[in-house]
């Protein structure tokens, strides 16, 4: 159930509009706040849920920026929620490292990288096997 020291919070969610919502989340993932993030997209609680994508993806941005702190939320939003690879969030990854981006975000964005890279190739792996195990029914019945 809900944490007692975020109730207010969450009441106010359930009440909000889905621009609201959408405002929340970029807000939550400024401080790479898991638990409110992951109850903005998918509590059952909510009629409807915020946007990850909303204004051109900032929210996954903003995670991208806490580096380590956002972890646990990225992996979550890659393998869990399955969050699309939009052209804004390639973007992102994809940004040329200058004099201000640190040694430690260089690597956290490469990370992030292999991350949508394990989650394509495991889809790739399962469908293959999928199509291989419905070839096999198929020549079984035959």
């Amino acid at each position: 159930m809900i944490n007692d020291k975020h109730a207010d919070y969450y009441a106010k969610c359930r009440k909000a509009t889905q621009e609201e919502l959408n405002q929340f989340l970029i807000m939550r993932c400024r401080y790479a706040d898991f638990e409110q993030i992951k109850y903005l997209l998918s509590s059952k609680e909510l009629s409807f849920h915020a946007d990850i994508h909303t204004e051109k993806d900032i929210a996954f941005a903003y995670l991208i920026g806490q580096k380590e702190e956002a972890r646990e939320t990225i992996e979550y939003l890659i393998f869990e929620y399955g969050i699309e690879k939009t052209v804004y969030i390639e973007e992102v990854l994809t940004i040329q490292p200058n004099q201000y981006c640190s040694e430690d975000l260089k690597k956290f964005i490469n990370e992030c990288k292999k991350m949508f890279e394990t989650r394509e190739l495991a889809q790739s792996l399962n469908n293959e096997l999928n199509f291989d195990k419905i070839n096999n029914i198929k020549q079984t019945k035959i």
